[in-house]
């Protein structure tokens, strides 16, 4: 469920609206002269990625363009070409366009900001359509795809958007595809047709055997600076290139010949004069062995926790991961503490667990964790820049919503109520428990099973 919250104490009136966000920027932008097909491209480490005139993005861009010229040879709309094997598709009230639909589609790129802007305009109403391809900021191997829509007209549109992603490599036109679950005892890669939602996992993956000459690429679907989208689905490209918008998986459909993938934001009203960005981060694939931890952003702790490991024995095995953050600061994930696995004879763990550090300045995360009967500790420090409180996260999987707040007093009595931001209705509330100190605050903990509720929730906390 989606999140945004807001805290109201009997004595301390303020306002703070919560979102788990990330960044990026500033690399070499490239114009490539590929007539009608790629505009430019920014370089991701020594990865170039190619901003498309359909709205889309792809490594491959010689090997697009064959394709397409092939699979338009002899069809009435061979100027389709044009638009590209991976596009954007935007629902502009009751109707579909394709990206290449626009008219006054235009590229433009800046170097300093390392990013490439593709635009166009909706032929039937004052609304311009931006895809911007851009670096992150500590160039890390990510870059970020940001959707807009302008609404310059005098009412209220809705709009949403739907990418089609070519997904592929130089050898072959089809790949398994890979999310993640909690257990390894759930299915995980897929050769055939899959619908799943950010709920069921919070990022989806290329996988293949490791090589030097494989682009693979993870699409993170939540976290700081990502727009969860509200449905992702593995598909067969072909099948899915002839739709603009509905589309409905077949089980057993393969994708393994030629695999592409779709992801959806429903429509939602724009304001006029307003406008609605969508960003989603996709990710150069790195092997990561052992464990390690990646901080998101310095100043409200969020990250992830990747955890690798192979069982090479002829018999199953549980692994488990007991996490800590040490005496001044405290953690919380959206999973049982330990994590727990278990591994299949000859099988791996890949894993990336999204968690959020409360502390202040210089943190020791510290993982323990046991395979079989072998214990190993492992010591990961963490430096957070300032003091981040009161950070529940915004997307949140369970059904027992957490809610977090510190403060800077002990023994308090308080009540957290969660509401539906839409109307307001009343789905739970709990006591609030202290369970630590952390650098001379305190920690209040509860949970509130919202069951089947979806959707955007406000908390009010209130001292008894």
């Amino acid at each position: 469920m989606n999140q945004r919250q807001f805290w109201k104490n009997s004595f301390i009136h303020c306002t703070v609206y919560l979102f788990l966000l990330l960044t990026n920027g500033s690399y070499a932008v490239e114009e490539i002269n590929h007539p009608g097909f790629p505009t430019f491209a920014i370089y991701t480490g020594k990865t170039p990625v190619y901003a498309t005139l359909s709205g889309g993005f792809t490594f491959y861009p010689e090997k697009e363009k064959n394709k397409a010229e092939s699979f338009f040879r002899g069809l009435k709309h061979f100027s389709s070409v044009a638009s590209g094997t991976s596009y954007l598709s935007i629902k502009f009230e009751d109707k579909v366009l394709k990206f290449s639909e626009l008219k006054n589609i235009k590229s433009e790129w800046n170097i300093e900001d390392s990013s490439v802007t593709i635009s166009g305009q909706i032929p039937v109403a004052d609304v311009d359509i931006f895809m911007v391809l851009r670096n992150k900021k500590n160039r890390d191997g990510s870059f970020f795809v940001t959707y807009s829509a302008v609404n310059r007209t005098n009412r209220i549109i809705d709009i949403g958007f739907r990418s089609l992603v070519d997904i592929g490599t130089e050898a072959s036109d089809g790949i398994p595809l890979k999310i993640a679950t909690d257990n390894t005892q759930e299915k995980e890669i897929y050769s055939n047709e899959y619908k799943f939602t950010p709920f069921k996992s919070g990022y989806w993956e290329t996988y293949e055997n490791d090589s030097d000459s494989v682009i693979g690429i993870r699409n993170h679907l939540t976290g700081f600076d990502n727009s969860p989208p509200d449905q992702i689905a593995f598909v067969n490209w072909e099948r899915a290139f002839a739709t603009d918008w509905n589309y409905f998986t077949n089980k057993n459909i393969t994708t393994s010949l030629d695999s592409a993938v779709l992801i959806w934001w429903n429509p939602q009203p724009v304001k006029q004069g307003e406008r609605r960005d969508i960003t989603t981060e996709y990710e150069i694939k790195k092997r990561k062995d052992g464990i390690s931890f990646e901080l998101i952003d310095p100043d409200t702790g969020s990250g992830r926790i990747h955890l690798r490991a192979t069982n090479n024995t002829n018999l199953p095995q549980e692994i488990s991961y007991q996490l800590d953050a040490g005496s001044n600061a405290f953690l919380s994930l959206n999973h049982d503490n330990p994590l727990k696995f278990t591994l299949d004879k000859d099988s791996s763990l890949d894993k990336i667990i999204s968690i959020t550090l409360h502390g202040k300045g210089n943190v020791n995360l510290n993982v323990k964790e046991k395979f079989g009967q072998m214990v190993t500790n492992h010591n990961l420090p963490v430096r957070l820049t300032q003091e981040n409180r009161d950070q529940s996260p915004k997307f949140w999987k369970s059904s027992k919503y957490p809610i977090i707040y510190n403060s800077d007093k002990d023994g308090l009595k308080l009540k957290g109520v969660v509401r539906a931001k839409d109307t307001g209705r009343k789905l739970g509330e709990t006591d609030l428990i202290s369970v630590k100190s952390v650098q001379n605050s305190f920690v209040y903990l509860g949970e509130v099973d919202l069951r089947e509720f979806s959707g955007e929730v406000f908390v009010e906390i209130f001292k008894q």
